[in-house]
């Protein structure tokens, strides 16, 4: 029965309740603002603790921190007393700010990258010592370093298992071998026991540096890789200086190349502690992953390895552990061909045709400059670390430049540049080869900075590392191919600079391959660049939701076509 109208009966007032004292305790929810939307992000909103977090909030793998948005550059860049000697390395203006992770990934990866550009350089150094060390006939000389340059192709098999079973893992792995290649090479006393140990040394160490790469672009933003690219690549090169320095002291000794690859076990105390300062999965791979616990396993399930690869729990069987493993592997092979082939196409060809035509100018130039010219060790030692010096200069100016002007068109420009100063430097007369051999030195920095940094955004994070090392393995065949085709036009024409300067004429493609079939990535987000897609080709991740009217400021709430509406 309803009641009579009638006025409301006044309500008792009520207590006021009184706040407890001591801390008050907050909801571990997080805030709208922090609410992850899209395939990449788990239906239940992330928190604050054992779910995680977000990328820049949480600590992520293996005790890297990232302090929140907190961006800094450290107070040692600023010092008036490190200035001048820092300006070499990270340019004339003020560092760009990054996150603690961000400083901690860059470091840790040029710490690597300044070793292993020492081992890698000691070859061409040492070679009149091997010859007459290792009795190496003269025709012969770029038949054995197309040898030992065969093991490069082995970063392809390092960067699949990098997307495969982790590139932590693999990255530190491929340090230790190359090291152990690298030492053992200076007690060889036969050319074959050294061949098989460079050979397998530069399996491990050109992995090492197609991960590097990776590291550097996925973990750094869009306005600061082009110069974190050029700092990395400076700090690199004076690792080779550091053995340019070294071979102008005990290159002169009969059995000087020894000492200098025995040097290579010193890296080894200096990068160990690095161990646990990379984390085992990139920003740019966590973000295109498609698994739901973002990566790691939890109760059950599957387990995602942070490229969108879903891998099924450990298995009992070795059977199951090892198909599982094959076809983890050969999928970024197939999203490498069949996503983006254009550029796939024109990427691969580009550094084939880069390694054909520029490998045998590399290789032979400091030979060049002791038969041609009379130099002695000492000499070469002095020529090399001045015009290092100028050269250095270049790399982070270069950087800022891509990141404000455009990599495309400035790496167009250095493809046109750099075999000039190669073809002037190897046919000059007299004295007058000196600014060309600081022309080309110029030359091949620069387009080692922009070339790395242009090709690694091309490609999603799936098969950015695969990629990276079918690059490398293109370079490697071709560089291989240019060697013999140098020493097979030295039994014709009779001189090194003549065959070397045949050689090169095809590096004048490359620039009109680049222009033509590959986009600008300067500015840009790498999932803008190249979004995730599908093996049918169909855009997958990102490109694949749709955005829903919302009022501005709200969560917004998304249509995947993977699942259902998630917030």
């Amino acid at each position: 029965a309803l009641r009579s109208s009638g006025p409301a009966a006044p309500r008792p007032p009520q207590p006021r309740a009184r706040r407890p004292p001591g801390p008050v305790a907050r909801a571990r929810g997080p805030p709208m603002s922090r609410l992850r939307v899209g395939p990449e992000a788990s239906p239940v909103a992330e928190e604050d603790g054992a779910g995680g977090g977000s990328a820049a909030g949480r600590e992520p793998d293996n005790g890297v921190p990232d302090t929140g948005h907190r961006r800094y550059a450290p107070a040692w860049c600023s010092s008036r007393w490190l200035r001048p000697l820092l300006c070499l390395f990270i340019g004339c203006g003020r560092p760009p700010e990054m996150t603690e992770r961000q400083w901690t990934v860059v470091s840790a990866v040029t710490a690597a990258g300044f070793f292993s550009h020492f081992d890698d350089d000691l070859l061409p150094l040492c070679l009149r010592q091997l010859q007459s060390s290792l009795d190496i006939p003269e025709a012969q000389v770029c038949l054995l370093l197309s040898l030992i340059g065969t093991g490069r192709a082995g970063a392809a098999v390092m960067s699949i298992l990098a997307d495969v079973v982790g590139r932590r893992y693999v990255f530190f792995a491929s340090i230790v071998v190359f090291t152990l290649c690298s030492v053992l090479s200076a007690v060889q006393r036969s050319l074959w026991g050294f061949a098989g140990l460079q050979l397998a040394a530069r399996i491990f160490l050109a992995g090492k540096d197609s991960m590097a790469n990776v590291y550097l672009v996925e973990e750094t933003d869009p306005t600061t890789r082009g110069w974190v690219m050029g700092t990395y690549s400076s700090v690199a090169v004076t690792g080779g200086g550091f053995a340019v320095i070294l071979f102008g002291i005990v290159g002169g000794l009969k059995d000087g190349w020894r000492y200098l690859y025995g040097l290579a076990a010193v890296q080894l105390i200096f990068l160990a502690p690095l161990w646990r300062r990379l984390p085992e999965k990139t920003r740019g791979s966590m973000g295109s992953a498609g698994c739901k616990d973002g990566g790691k396993s939890g109760g059950g399930g599957d387990v995602c390895d942070g490229n969108g690869v879903g891998h099924a729990q450990r298995q009992p069987g070795w059977r199951a552990r090892w198909e599982t493993a094959l076809w983890g592997g050969i999928r970024p092979l197939r999203l490498l061909v069949t996503a983006y082939p254009r550029r796939a196409a024109a990427c691969l060809f580009v550094n084939f045709n880069n390694g054909f035509a520029l490998t045998p100018s590399v290789v032979m130039k400091i030979k060049h400059l002791q038969d041609a010219h009379g130099m002695s060790p000492r000499g070469v030692s002095v020529l090399a670390i001045s015009s290092g010096l100028v050269a250095l200069v270049i790399f982070p100016l270069l950087g800022r430049l891509s990141d404000s002007k455009g990599r495309r068109l400035l790496l167009c420009a250095v493809m046109t540049a750099c075999p000039i100063g190669v073809l002037a430097f190897y046919n000059a007369p007299g004295n007058t080869y000196l600014p060309f051999y600081i022309l080309q030195m110029m030359g091949g920095f620069a387009l080692n900075v922009l070339q790395t940094t242009f090709f690694s955004e091309t490609f999603p994070a799936s098969h950015r590392c695969t990629a990276q090392g079918m690059m490398m393995l293109c370079a490697v065949v071709g560089g291989v191919t240019g060697l013999a085709c140098e020493s097979f036009l030295y039994t014709t024409v009779g001189s090194h600079a003549r065959a070397v300067s045949v050689v090169l004429l095809p590096a004048f493609v490359s620039p009109i391959v680049v222009h033509c079939c590959l986009p600008e990535t300067a500015g840009k987000d790498l999932d803008e660049i190249a979004p995730e897609r599908e093996e049918g080709g169909g855009k997958a991740g990102a490109e694949s939701i749709e955005l829903l009217e919302a009022p501005k400021g709200a969560a917004v709430p998304r249509k995947s076509s993977s699942g259902p509406m998630v917030i």
